[in-house]
């Protein structure tokens, strides 16, 4: 089965060896760098899951939390991985309040990642840890 990802993150160095890494046969990863990026990618593709820092450099700060509460209103069957820099328990709390599937402060590690993805049955075999 072929799955879609997409991964949002105003950190360009994380974004490119996580769809290194993740890309597959079966997996394809897209990734988005600004809240209006990722909103345009949600709006216009179905994801299977979605990873999301909280912060994205814009003015509100929690754009991460905004992405989730988009996708969790329009689809709740697409897994939502909420990560921060930027945590507490507020944060975490909201995030979970808005049904994200995992809530990581960073740094997350591709490991704890790709552990989440195939708990939550978005990975296969191939990505195995």
């Amino acid at each position: 089965m072929h799955r879609n990802i997409l991964i949002v993150d105003d950190e360009v160095a994380f974004l490119h060896p996580m769809k290194k890494m993740l890309n597959g046969p079966r997996l394809h990863v897209d990734t988005a760098d600004t809240y209006e990026q990722a909103m345009l990618l949600v709006k216009t593709v179905r994801y299977d899951a979605v990873i999301a820092d909280v912060r994205l450099g814009g003015a509100l700060s929690r754009e991460g939390l905004a992405i989730l509460d988009f996708i969790k209103a329009r689809d709740n069957d697409t897994k939502v991985i909420i990560m921060t820099g930027y945590g507490g328990p507020d944060v975490m709390k909201d995030a979970y309040h808005l049904r994200a599937d995992y809530y990581f402060e960073k740094p997350v590690s591709f490991r704890t990642l790709s552990e989440a993805l195939n708990e939550l049955g978005i990975l296969g075999h191939e990505h195995a840890v």
